[in-house]
């Protein structure tokens, strides 16, 4: 082996040398030359010294004949070769433009490569959308519900069949929130979200209709149900829409009576307000609920509270409004009727009649005094016109009433004085308005305006004294300081009793009887006795008045 070695090593550089450059560098020897190479070296290393000797000779016969045998296969294959010379002549002009063409090739490859992409996603496209088309037709009936979803919503809707609208929204809400990506479906929710506020404004405006605790139900229900407001805020819906109801069958009321326009007023809220109560405690049970608000809380009862409260001052402006157009001499029957509805209210724990006495209170007392001073105002003018130099009024023509247990009667003697008569029966007829409907409390004023009174007629005479004193006769005159006498010395105390005698001691008033030509001071009192025989009995009959406080607040 080792012999067998170190021969190849010796053939493999003999090799080198003999195919050397000129530089001595070894030239690449193909693997057919370099086995028959080998083979041929061992060849030789076999043959003995003449052998060896004859190789010479031999390698150059062979080469003679090899030539010859060349020679003799060229000039009788001569057009071989000339075609064989076309033919790689043609083949390398053929694989020239192969190559240029190859080249190009290799050029547009990247993009083909491109362009191949992007039909592979194109077609990749076409397959999806093919699959989607197919999709969508194997599904188009449940599509087609999916589409007119909202044409249903909005036919619920405008019938009224708000448990189908509401189960349609809340199937959408789902579909939404399952396939948000699908912009078909943002589409329908939208929709049905315009859809549900024109819902909940017909249900608010139905609040704002006559419907009854049924009705309430059903519509807070599909409030709850929407779920748009909080707690808080669906109670005052409730509260708004209802109060909206009242307010405009109360302005529907005529107003040309102030009385039959506060009796409606007081009826209708006595009846729909407690209606209305009574509904919204039967739809929110639970008051003592603490619902938060911001970064505080607030209590749901304050939501009543305050709206019943707000109802109450206007019901209260509206009493004070009317009462001041005049109700007439039916203060008492608005009083009642007002008190009735304030005890009513009782029941729901708002009884608020306490409210009321001061405004009744302050209208009779006005109402009191504004009377008096007019009385006292056409005492003064009618003065002017009044005749101090006439007969007095015949003893005949006063009537003395029989005297009765809790009665009041007036003064005999000022009969005598026509002035003071007048004054005294237009103070005894705004008395007996007021016994109708008489507070204690105004007993004050009252006694204020009668006093104010008494002294004004006084100042009136006193000052018609002075200023006709020069131009009357001493009759005249004689009769004018009687009246202004008998005024301080009678007039002036009855009328300061009148008070106590009409809160405390519940008497009866005579009116004053006297001639009906002498009833007002303004009235010509010159007729003479004959006269009066003349014209038979002039007397008026005058029925008993009390003037008694049927109420007391």
């Amino acid at each position: 082996l080792l012999l067998n070695r170190v021969m190849e090593l010796e053939n493999e550089s003999l090799l080198k040398f003999l195919y050397a450059d000129q530089d001595g560098e070894g030239l690449t020897v193909p693997d057919d030359i370099r086995s028959e190479f080998s083979a041929y070296i061992t060849y030789l290393c076999g043959c003995g010294i003449d052998q060896l000797l004859r190789q010479h000779d031999s390698i150059s016969e062979e080469r003679r004949v090899i030539r010859q045998d060349t020679k003799k296969l060229a000039s009788e294959n001569y057009r071989t070769f000339i075609k064989s010379s076309d033919c790689i002549t043609d083949i390398n002009a053929r694989f020239a433009e192969i190559d240029s063409k190859l080249l190009k090739l290799s050029d547009g490859i990247p993009q083909f490569v491109d362009k191949f992409q992007a039909f592979c996603t194109s077609a990749q496209e076409v397959t999806t959308k093919k699959k989607q088309n197919s999709q969508t037709l194997s599904k188009h009936n449940q599509l087609l519900e999916t589409l007119e979803i909202t044409q249903l919503m909005d036919t619920c809707v405008r019938n009224h069949y708000y448990d189908e609208a509401l189960e349609l929204s809340a199937y959408v809400k789902r579909l939404e929130k399952r396939l948000e990506h699908v912009h078909l479906l943002k589409a329908i929710a939208q929709d049905v979200d315009k859809l549900k506020k024109v819902m909940l404004n017909q249900l608010v405006q139905q609040l704002r209709g006559n419907i009854q605790l049924p009705a309430c139900l059903r519509i807070i229900g599909y409030l709850r149900r929407m779920d748009v407001f909080r707690e808080d805020q669906l109670r005052q819906k409730f509260l708004q829409a209802r109060g909206a109801w009242l307010k405009s069958i109360l302005n529907s009321v005529p107003s040309t009576d102030p009385y039959t326009h506060i009796s409606k007023i007081i009826e209708l809220n006595r009846i729909h307000l407690f209606d209305i109560v009574t509904q919204y405690r039967a739809l929110f049970a639970n008051d003592e609920q603490m619902q938060p608000f911001g970064t505080t809380n607030i209590h749901l009862k304050n939501v009543f509270s305050s709206w019943i409260l707000h109802k109450i001052n206007d019901f209260l402006k509206q009493l004070k409004a009317d009462l001041d157009a005049g109700v007439g001499g039916r203060i008492e029957s608005v009083l009642n009727q007002s008190m009735y509805f304030g005890l009513s209210f009782s029941r729901i724990g708002v009884d608020f009649r306490t409210l009321l006495l001061p405004i009744f209170n302050d209208f009779i007392s006005s109402n009191f005094t504004r009377s008096v001073r007019g009385i006292s105002e056409a005492f003064k003018v009618s003065l002017t016109y009044f005749n101090f130099g006439a007969n007095p009024i015949p003893a005949s023509s006063i009537v003395q009433p029989l005297p009765q247990s809790g009665y009041l009667s007036p003064p005999v003697s000022v009969i005598a004085f026509p002035p003071l008569s007048w004054y005294l029966n237009e103070l005894m007829e705004v008395l007996n308005e007021l016994r109708a409907c008489c507070p204690v409390a105004i007993r004050k004023s009252v006694e204020q305006s009668l006093s104010w009174s008494s002294q004004s007629i006084l100042d009136n005479l006193q000052e018609y004294h002075t200023s006709e004193n020069s131009t009357m006769t001493k009759k005249e005159l004689q009769f004018l300081e009687d009246t202004i006498e008998t005024h301080r010395n009678t007039v002036i105390p009855f009328v300061a009793s009148l008070a106590s005698h009409l809160f405390e001691s519940r008497q009866k008033v005579f009116p004053l009887i006297i001639d009906s030509a002498s009833h007002h001071p303004g009235t010509n009192t010159g007729a003479t006795e004959s006269e009066a025989e003349q014209t038979g009995d002039t007397t008026t009959e005058a029925s008993l008045l009390d003037t008694t406080t049927s109420l007391s607040l």
